[in-house]
């Protein structure tokens, strides 16, 4: 599954955190995407499983709507 989101600041370093069912909190990934100069990022899954997904500016003022991943 991916997807494309735009509308983050130009330039913006955002940060995953996810959390799989069962876990009690999100937990910070390790990439760390650079949104476009039309303030656009393209994501991917990488896993199989069911994940709750939220994008966060890396300073955390802004973040995205959680997104639930279904199993595929």
């Amino acid at each position: 599954m991916s997807g494309t989101t735009t509308g983050v600041g130009e330039g913006a370093i955002l940060r995953p955190w996810m959390r799989f069912p069962g876990q009690s909190g999100d937990a910070e990934g390790a990439a760390r995407i650079a949104a476009a100069d039309d303030g656009s990022f393209t994501w991917q899954r990488r896993t199989g499983k069911k994940i709750y997904v939220v994008i966060k500016t890396s300073d955390g003022e802004v973040k995205s709507n959680r997104v639930t991943i279904p199993v595929r």
